[in-house]
């Protein structure tokens, strides 16, 4: 009877944490998107928020396209073609940090800023250089997308 017990203990102590893992890593791809610039694909780690929630949503059923300027140095940064809900907090971005800035501009930062955005995600794996060689000097498109 002992052993009956222990079994099913087991039993219900792997369902639990085998399902948490499976549940646990669904979430995880669900924070990850797509980022096209110039035929180069790259990883972008989201934040979870209202602003990229909805980006999801939208993502489901399009992808989007943004056509980037160089902006000061150190962003490009595009018009989307309908608003987000925004987050705004005062923030200092580094290089490969997304986000969003008056509910409809996007940008992309090579370099460091400070001031009040809303955060979207984080371009996984690149350098610094890595991303401003991607960029160059001139307007760029970007395309978020699911995959």
């Amino acid at each position: 009877m002992k052993k009956i017990k222990y079994i099913i203990i087991i039993i219900l102590i792997t369902i639990f944490f085998g399902g948490f893992l499976i549940f646990k890593k669904e979430g995880n791809e669900d924070m990850h998107i797509k980022l096209l610039i110039n035929n180069e694909k790259l990883d972008v780690s989201l934040v979870d928020n209202s602003t990229t929630r909805k980006l999801r949503d939208i993502l489901k059923e399009q992808d989007i396209i943004i056509k980037a300027q160089d902006y000061g140095n150190f962003e490009k940064v595009g018009e989307i073609n309908f608003e987000l809900p925004t987050n705004d907090q005062k923030i200092t971005t580094n290089y490969g940090d997304i986000v969003l800035y008056n509910g409809t501009l996007v940008s992309l930062f090579y370099n460091s800023n400070t001031w009040e955005y809303t955060r979207i995600g984080h371009i996984d794996n690149i350098t610094q250089q890595e991303l401003i060689n991607i960029l160059g000097k001139n307007d760029v498109l970007l395309t978020l997308k699911l995959e």
